[in-house]
């Protein structure tokens, strides 16, 4: 990075792979981040004013390449925290992505050195999580990601049976046994019975058959 005059056009070609006719700030737009909402931005900022003293087009505006690098990031960092402010509610939350039905539940990760976890689930129960080391890291997750804030959208899952399913087939991971050990295992259990009884079927009606 160097303090050479440039326009943003060159500044463009020098640090984005985007070409001339694509927008710069097109990994930001679910965020209102383009172009022409960055000129917008720019022409209100003091240093900016101070520079051209009037309104100036983006194209028309020459400035050294650590000055544009340093508004950029000024400029992403304001909108995506607007943005996070906007869509997300203070503290804990549930959050949907529409397209998949997956649920993500933001919450005080109580397990690890970080302060944060988000864990996935869908319709089968819990699928995995992530941590993170700031709430705005773990928010840029979600947002990245089609996350819309959604009070109740896990109770909303639990209420099927598909979840308690899944939900039995975690435990019986997590004790290092497959579904069929776990099923072969636990089927006088009455839980185990009533939401695997197909599968209990199958393996006794396997075993009858390898006996005869």
């Amino acid at each position: 990075m160097t303090d050479s005059i440039m326009t943003f056009a060159q500044f463009k070609d020098k640090c984005s792979l985007y070409l001339q006719d694509e927008d710069h700030f097109t990994d930001y737009h679910i965020f209102g981040g383009t172009e022409s909402n960055f000129e917008t931005w720019l022409n209100k900022q003091r240093l900016v004013l101070a520079e051209f003293g009037k309104h100036r087009f983006l194209a028309d505006m020459e400035l050294p390449e650590k000055r544009w690098m340093f508004f950029e990031t000024h400029y992403v960092r304001q909108i995506e925290e607007e943005y996070l402010i906007n869509n997300y509610p203070k503290g804990y939350f549930e959050a949907i992505r529409k397209k998949c039905n997956t649920v993500a539940c933001f919450l005080p990760d109580t397990y690890g050195k970080f302060p944060y976890r988000i864990t996935f689930a869908g319709s089968n129960g819990p699928i995995y999580h992530e941590v993170f080391s700031t709430r705005n890291e773990a928010l840029l997750y979600l947002a990245r990601r089609d996350y819309t804030a959604s009070p109740g959208a896990l109770d909303a899952l639990t209420n099927f049976e598909s979840w308690d399913r899944g939900v039995m087939v975690c435990r019986w991971l997590s004790q290092g046994i497959s579904v069929i050990d776990g099923v072969t295992r636990d089927q006088n259990d009455p839980e185990v019975g009533t939401l695997f009884a197909d599968l209990i079927l199958q393996i006794n009606s396997k075993k009858s058959k390898d006996a005869a």
